[in-house]
This record gives C-alpha cells, sequence and structure tokens, in this order.
C-alpha cells in the first residue's frame, strides 16, 4: 500500500541523518531543525469515506537559554471538518521503542495484518486499512517519547 510507503519516506525525511564520521558533535549542531512531511489520504470506516491527512515531523524542545535539549517526533492523523474535533494523543515506547506498533498495530487508518495468536514475522509487512481505527471520532497524535523511536 502507498500509504506506508509515504509514511515510511516522511519519517525518514522529517529524522536527521546521522554524521558520517563518529566524532562527538556539539549540542547546537547534533540538533536537527523542526521539520514535517504532510500527506492527503483516503479510507473507508464504518461506512464513510474519511478524507484525512498524515503529518510525520519533530519538535525541538528547548532551554531557558535557547539551546536544543531533545528532539520529540510524532506522527498525527487529523480529518478536516467545519467541526471542532477532539484530539488524542497516543504515547508509546520503552527504551528504543517507537510508537510505529501502537498506530499501526492498534488504532492508527492503517494496520500491518498480523496472525492472531501467532508471532509477526520480519519485514517485509503486509499493510492494509485498519477498520478498528478511531480516526473517524477523534484526530490522532503517536508521540515517540524522548529516548525511543525516532525522537
Amino acid at each position: 500500500m502507498q500509504f506506508a510507503k509515504h509514511l515510511l519516506l516522511a519519517c525518514l525525511v522529517a529524522t536527521p541523518a546521522l554524521a558520517a564520521d563518529k566524532t562527538p558533535a556539539k549540542a547546537a549542531d547534533a540538533a536537527p531543525k523542526e521539520k514535517a512531511v504532510n500527506t492527503d489520504h483516503r479510507m473507508r470506516l464504518h461506512g464513510h469515506t474519511i478524507n484525512y491527512q498524515a503529518t510525520a515531523g519533530n519538535l525541538v524542545i528547548r532551554n531557558k537559554k535557547g539551546k536544543p535539549d531533545a528532539s520529540v517526533f510524532y506522527v498525527a492523523y487529523t480529518v478536516k471538518s467545519k467541526k471542532p474535533r477532539p484530539v488524542t494523543f497516543l504515547y508509546n515506547g520503552g527504551p528504543g521503542s517507537s510508537s510505529i506498533w501502537l498506530h499501526m498495530g492498534s488504532i492508527g487508518p492503517v494496520r500491518v495484518l498480523t496472525a492472531n495468536g501467532k508471532p509477526t514475522m520480519p519485514p517485509p509487512y503486509t499493510v492494509s486499512s485498519n477498520p478498528d481505527s478511531i480516526l473517524d471520532k477523534t484526530d490522532l497524535v503517536f508521540v515517540d517519547a524522548i529516548g525511543t523511536g525516532f525522537s
């Protein structure tokens, strides 16, 4: 599915490249710039067509002196609507784990297909629209906590 390729590309574009050499960098040099990538999508959910935007990006958290302390990566799914919509923030991750399985294995608009009760095989994964998504009720923002995933 093209959506998964776009999401992966957005994640890669929004994430700073690693330095080719392994020499320590100054904190200001190592801090990524805030960046976001948007793509538009459509899905059928609970009998309705939902047009939504996927945004992958990062926010830089700065200290009182304006120096970067951390970068927080997120993926947001938002539906264009004339009425205000609630926003649900979802956090995941343990040391090194991103929110990818929370949104692509749970309630995001696209999911990785898995066999019930069986371990998931390694990539490449097959993805499809997620009939259990709650995007028809609320916008979704998946956050990689600092120190996890791309944050």
